[in-house]
Formats: structure tokens, sequence, C-alpha cells
């Protein structure tokens, strides 16, 4: 189950209790919401508009997170997935989605800011998810991890995680939960 506090990395953690050295390091929060025409020609504001407006919506694969997520935030809404016009081939990638929705198949999906800032397509925010990276904790420590972190630090990494758009990575490398 996704928690609106952000913590369901955390939750999915306990539930492998056979390992008990791990820590989530946060990577980055990015933005999610739906990926709608330029200029957002439907007026879409909020995902009640999906039933209300009769959309056609293209959708990710059960078990993908964009699908996980949608269904937690219709339900948060009080939407039905029965209730929205979930239209297909289910899009294995963001970038299908995307295209999806610029060929016209499909009015608004749900993927990240980026994929719209990509495809030059508009955004509609709805979640804020933060995106953690798993591992021992002493993995923590090994040069690769260090030199990855290292990296990530950088002007050069920093200025292209703001290009992509959505992305705050002002927390990265911050433990968010150490299983020790």
């Amino acid at each position: 189950m996704i928690a609106d506090d952000g913590t369901y990395n955390v939750s999915a953690l306990r539930a492998l209790s056979m390992v008990g050295d791990i820590v989530l390091i946060e990577w980055a929060r990015r933005e999610q919401g739906l990926v709608v025409a330029r200029g957002n020609p439907r007026g879409i504001r909020a995902l009640a508009d999906l039933k209300r407006k009769k959309l056609r919506v293209a959708r990710r694969q059960e078990g993908a997170g964009a699908h996980i997520l949608l269904a937690h935030l219709l339900k948060r809404a009080g939407v039905g997935f029965d209730e929205v016009n979930l239209v297909g081939p289910a899009c294995l990638t963001e970038t299908d989605l995307a295209l999806s929705v610029l060929d016209r198949k499909a009015e608004c999906g749900l993927a990240i800011r980026a994929v719209a800032t990509r495809f030059n397509l508009d955004f509609v925010p709805l979640h804020v998810e933060r995106f953690d990276l798993a591992m021992r904790c002493r993995d923590y420590f090994e040069p690769a991890v260090q030199t990855l972190f290292r990296f990530a630090r950088s002007l050069v990494f920093q200025a292209r995680a703001g290009e992509l758009g959505g992305y705050d990575v002002s927390g990265l490398g911050e433990a968010r939960f150490n299983g020790r």
C-alpha cells in the first residue's frame, strides 16, 4: 500500500524481514502526474476529470509502479478504476505512454514530469514520490557506491536533474531507513 507520507519504501523493506541490514538512501524525489497534450486542451485539473469528462486514459501494465500509484490516487479521489476509460494496449514504458498522448490514442496518462518535458507535453502534478536506493549497510561504504554518490553530488549531475524537470535531488544521499 502506498503511504501518503512517502514511507512506502520503508514498509516494503520491513516486509522483507529476513534481511535486516538494509539501508535506504534517498536518490531523488520526483513528480508524478497526468501527462496531457500541449496546452491541456481538455482542461484536466484533477483525477475526477477522468471520469467526469470521459477521457481516454493511457494505462501502464499491471504491477508497474505507475499502475499501482494510479489505483491508489483514484481510490483517494473517490473514483473507481472501472469508472475510468483505460485504453490499451498497456504502455510498457513512460515513453510509450507519452507517445500514446502525442498520437492522440489517449488524452492523458500517469507518468513522471520528466517524460512530459521530454516530449513537450503538459503536466498536471498529482504526487511527489521519493526514489530511494536500497542496499546492504556495508555496501554503502564500497568504493563503487561512493563514486556514484560523488558523481551524483556534482554540478553536472545536479544541472542534468534540473533539465529533466520534476526532479528534486536536494536530499540525495540521506539515509531514510537503517535496518540494523
